[in-house]
């Protein structure tokens, strides 16, 4: 596995790259497990949010994109446009 890992990074082997970064897409809407695992969290979480806080969508995905303890996944499905 690590050779195919190292295979891919170095572009000799061929597969479907993350929509958001380089690494391998393992899920069925072009992410990888990373960023899959991000944009999953954040749709349970912002439904949470949405209740408890009353704000909406938009000002609580600000918050969250502008929040130094917001992890770099979450970032970048934010700045991809993966969440609205």
């Amino acid at each position: 596995p690590i050779g195919e890992k190292l295979g891919g990074v170095l572009g000799l082997v061929r597969y479907t790259q993350c929509k958001v970064c380089r690494l391998e897409a393992t899920g069925s809407n072009g992410l990888c497990k990373y960023h899959e695992t991000a944009l999953k969290k954040l749709r349970e979480s912002l439904t949470v949010w949405k209740e408890r806080s009353g704000l909406s969508e938009t000002v609580i995905i600000k918050k969250i994109s502008t929040s130094s303890s917001t992890g770099k996944y979450v970032k970048e499905i934010i700045q991809k446009g993966w969440i609205q």
